[in-house]
């Protein structure tokens, strides 16, 4: 009979943790979490339990659960035996959440990283770039007049509203806990006011352009004080200069990403100084195009950490 202790003695030996999380987290996650038995509760929670060999692989799991953005609720040790029953009695509850939350998880990891390449080349394609210079609105109006590329570009700020939400939710499950919790509450209800009236101010002054360009010019003339007072927000247009939520917003939770080092501080930074510059008046895209590249340069590598975890494992 061989002296060499069994898989279970091995199992025992080491100290057992219940390590329980807000939220539910897929079996794939398995190996991330260094073989911990994943347990979906039916209250929403997730368990994470199993043996941890010290302090320091205890420190590394709850690093992950961090950079994951769901909320810790709670760490225990627990007797060895009872991740043994997880194992039995939760398995085909778990399996059954899989697909929703890897689809969840490839959604939020897609909108970091598909955003801010919307918004590059949203102002890469303005005219006079690198000409700045404040426009009027009489002047931005010709500007966009016939320009398919542009009014295109405003197409696809006006889809990134449901992204900008998405990333404005996840930075609030990142802050979710001690004193980040109430600025990344208030952060993503300011920004996602912001978001849904950059979709109205993009609808009502540059996309309803492409429907003036398929008018004869000289109709187009005869309108253009109609035009004119919607581009200088007449009305109850005066309602989407609420689009400064959208940088308030993000900005309250930029410096709260800071402040609880959230996220790694260089990616907060970028994340600040982006959202500062991103807002600046129409005939400064320049610095528009600035800022979405220094956003592009924080989040896409966060999106694919999200999407690929393994590529963030600190101990690998």
């Amino acid at each position: 009979m061989s002296d060499k202790p069994t898989y279970d003695e091995k199992h025992n030996q080491q100290p057992c943790y219940e390590i329980r999380l807000k939220g539910h987290l897929d079996s794939q996650w398995t190996d991330w979490f260094g073989g911990l038995t994943i347990t979906l509760e039916e209250d929403g929670d997730t368990l994470l339990t199993g043996p941890v060999v010290d302090q320091a692989s205890l420190h590394s799991l709850l690093k992950k659960v961090r950079d994951l953005g769901m909320l810790l609720v709670s760490v225990s040790q627990v007797q060895p035996d009872k991740t043994h029953s997880y194992r039995s009695t939760n398995r085909e509850r778990m399996n059954g959440n899989i697909l929703l939350n890897q689809i969840k998880q490839i959604g939020i990891g897609l909108a970091f990283i598909i955003f801010p390449l919307l918004f590059i080349f949203a102002f890469a394609v303005h005219p006079d770039l690198l000409q700045p210079r404040l426009l009027g609105p009489e002047e931005m109006i010709y500007r966009a007049h016939g320009n398919g590329l542009l009014q295109f570009g405003h197409v696809l700020v006006t889809l990134s509203t449901g992204l900008l939400i998405v990333v404005a939710l996840q930075f609030m499950n990142l802050l979710d806990h001690g004193r980040g919790a109430w600025a990344g509450f208030i952060g993503a209800a300011i920004a996602s006011l912001g978001a849904l009236v950059q979709a109205a101010d993009k609808g009502a002054l540059c996309l309803t352009m492409s429907a003036f360009d398929t008018l004869p010019e000289k109709v187009f003339t005869q309108i253009m004080p109609g035009v004119l007072a919607m581009f200088t927000k007449q009305g109850w247009l005066v309602l989407l200069w609420g689009i400064v939520f959208l940088p308030i917003g993000f900005a309250i939770q930029a410096i709260a990403l800071i402040t609880t080092n959230s996220l790694p501080r260089w990616q907060s930074i970028l994340f600040l100084i982006g959202v500062l510059l991103v807002g600046i008046p129409d005939g400064l895209e320049i610095i528009n195009l600035t800022a979405s590249i220094l956003m592009a340069i924080a989040f896409v590598p966060y999106g694919i950490q999200i999407i690929f975890p393994t590529l963030h494992d600190p101990s690998s």
